[in-house]
């Protein structure tokens, strides 16, 4: 009996300093969930991964990987410099749900904007009014699609093996 009453004798110690240090650091703040925040821009100097080396096939996860470097499936820079910067900017924008680019990015699957953003799909939405809307028009052409379903389509086009060599 004396280990049973122990026991629970350190739990309530245990709840009780729990709450005095949630009482003295606060409760921490909530990680974000949203698709975008896949998205995480490297740190200065960050070698860009695969660039130069084509992908095997439609994975989405490697996708991500080098979009948050730059890099297109195909291995190419597609963003660099103040491009790079702008899409970015655009990226951080919509995380902090900025109404008015919200709205310009509706019609889009939140990971499939910043897929699209830093691979050079669209361009941001600051140069919609001199573009005589061939940047919207170009964001609502892929309406629907996920960065999964835009790879798909991109290897069944250019005729390279998806996934285990189909």
């Amino acid at each position: 009996m004396a280990k049973s009453e122990d026991l629970k004798s350190l739990e309530e110690r245990v709840e009780a300093l729990e709450e005095k240090l949630i009482d003295l650091l606060g409760t921490p703040d909530p990680v974000p969930s949203g698709t975008l925040f896949i998205f995480n821009r490297p740190g200065p100097g960050a070698p860009r991964y695969g660039l130069g080396s084509r992908m095997a096939g439609p994975d989405v996860l490697e996708a991500v990987r080098r979009a948050n470097h730059c890099v297109g499936y195909q291995g190419n820079l597609a963003r660099h410099g103040s491009g790079e910067d702008e899409a970015w900017g655009e990226i951080d924008r919509l995380k902090v749900l900025d109404p008015e680019l919200l709205e310009k990015y509706r019609m889009l699957d939140p990971a499939f904007t910043g897929f699209a953003l830093l691979t050079g799909l669209i361009q941001v939405a600051k140069y919609d009014g001199i573009t005589f809307g061939a940047n919207a028009r170009a964001r609502e052409a892929f309406a629907g699609q996920t960065i999964q379903s835009w790879l798909e389509n991109e290897y069944a086009v250019g005729g390279t093996p998806g996934i285990a060599g189909e």
